[in-house]
């Protein structure tokens, strides 16, 4: 009985992981080509700044300095463009 639960649990750890990398590539790759994200849902959006959030990561864009990828900061708000969990900037006006 138990090891059907542990099975269970890493089976379902598992999927959880493939899914979250495939949202991410999804979007990454949408980004390189200057579209908006798919699988993120738009959490905040003023007249100069978007944020997108999704499975693990985040999407940040401003008019003035373009696109950031990077991935969620779980214990608060920081400024994405000067940050170590920068995974792809886009810098396109």
């Amino acid at each position: 009985m138990k090891n059907r639960w542990v099975k269970n649990v890493i089976i379902t750890l598992v999927c959880i992981t493939v899914v979250a990398f495939t949202a991410f590539f999804i979007d990454y790759l949408r980004l390189t080509v200057e579209k908006p994200p798919l699988l993120s849902i738009k959490v905040k959006e003023n007249e100069y700044s978007k944020t997108y959030l999704g499975l693990g990561y985040k999407v940040y864009y401003t008019r003035t300095q373009g696109t950031v990828l990077y991935f969620w900061d779980f214990f608060g708000d920081f400024e994405p463009y000067d940050s170590d969990n920068v995974i792809y900037s886009l810098n396109y006006r």
